[in-house]
C-alpha cells in the first residue's frame, strides 16, 4: 500500500462520497505495506462482501482518491493490484 494519510480528512468532507467508499478509504489507509488488496482479499476485511468493495473502489477511482494499478508477473502474466492513495492536499494546489 502507498499511503497518503491527506487523502482520508479530505474524503471525509467531500459529500459526493458515499459512506462506503469514505469506509473503504479508511480502510485503505491502514493496510500495512505489502498487504494483499485485490478485490477478494479486501472483501475478508468487512461483511459488505466482493461487490461492495468493488462498487467502493470504482467511487474512489472516479473521485480522484485512489490510483488502481494490475501489475504483471515475470512472462506478462497479470500479477497483484497496487493501490495508492492521491495526496488530495496537493491537488488542491
Amino acid at each position: 500500500m502507498n499511503s497518503n494519510k491527506n487523502a482520508v480528512p479530505a474524503a471525509f468532507s467531500d459529500r459526493r462520497l458515499s459512506l462506503r467508499a469514505k469506509g473503504m478509504l479508511a480502510v485503505l489507509s491502514v493496510l500495512p505495506d505489502g498487504a494483499p488488496q485485490s478485490i477478494e482479499s479486501l472483501s475478508k476485511l468487512t461483511p459488505d462482501g466482493s461487490t461492495a468493495v468493488s462498487s467502493a473502489l470504482r467511487e474512489l477511482e472516479t473521485r480522484g482518491y485512489i490510483i488502481r494499478e494490475r501489475r504483471f508477473q515475470d512472462g506478462g502474466r497479470l500479477g497483484r493490484t497496487v493501490i495508492t492513495l492521491k495526496n488530495m492536499e496537493e491537488d488542491k494546489k
